[in-house]
């Protein structure tokens, strides 16, 4: 990820945070997304993820650790 990308991103998240939460410091934060090439035949498509972080890693681990539980929670919780 160039430099500029990841400031517009740091600058998104703090932004979005200031919104949701006025007067909060956002600290570590994760970005994680899944990618597709699709290829001439399903064979051929590719998947994979991305993952950017800002913070210590045992912060950005602990926040996808939580979001796991989050999801696993919420997929419990429904019919």
């Amino acid at each position: 990820m160039s430099a500029e990308t990841y400031a517009r991103l740091q600058e998104a998240i703090h932004e979005h945070m200031a919104d949701e939460e006025p007067g909060a410091m956002p600290g570590a934060w994760v970005l994680a997304a899944e990618t597709t090439r699709v290829g001439s035949s399903p064979e051929e498509d590719e998947t994979a993820m991305q993952y950017v972080y800002h913070g210590s890693y045992f912060s950005a681990l602990g926040l996808l650790v939580q979001a796991q539980r989050t999801l696993g929670a919420d997929e419990e919780e429904q019919p």
